[in-house]
């Protein structure tokens, strides 16, 4: 009967720790959702700030060919996110986000147009 009790206990654990990682997952994907959408709008706010040619349709500007940017890839190979565990790729996702948020926090105060640098700081709050 202890025996059975343990191994009920044990399922019963595991279920909540499914059913938290499972509601850990959709509120980061919410938020993946929510931030797309919101640096769209700060992307369009700072092309219509800067103006030609950078505002221009289709512009495409020059990309670096630097290997000194100390900008963190976004990339992870498929195969290693694939053999992550959940609360893994949750902890990958919310270093990017954290190193995301610190990025636009700096711009924002080192931004003079006051509508981008409220949409900046509107976006580190939200």
């Amino acid at each position: 009967m202890l025996l059975a009790a343990v191994g009920f206990a044990q399922v019963l654990d595991r279920t909540l720790v499914l059913s938290h990682e499972r509601s850990s997952i959709e509120r980061t994907y919410e938020l993946t959702k929510y931030l797309d959408h919101q640096l769209k709008e700060i992307r369009d706010t700072y092309l219509s700030y800067l103006g030609p040619p950078f505002s221009d349709p289709g512009f495409s500007p020059p990309r670096p060919n630097s290997s000194s940017l100390s900008v963190p890839s976004a990339a992870t190979r498929v195969d290693l996110w694939r053999g992550l565990e959940n609360g893994a790729r949750l902890a990958q996702n919310q270093r990017a986000y954290s190193v995301l948020l610190c990025a636009v926090r700096e711009l924002a105060h080192s931004t003079l147009c006051p509508y981008l640098q409220s949409s900046l700081l509107h976006f580190c709050s939200g």
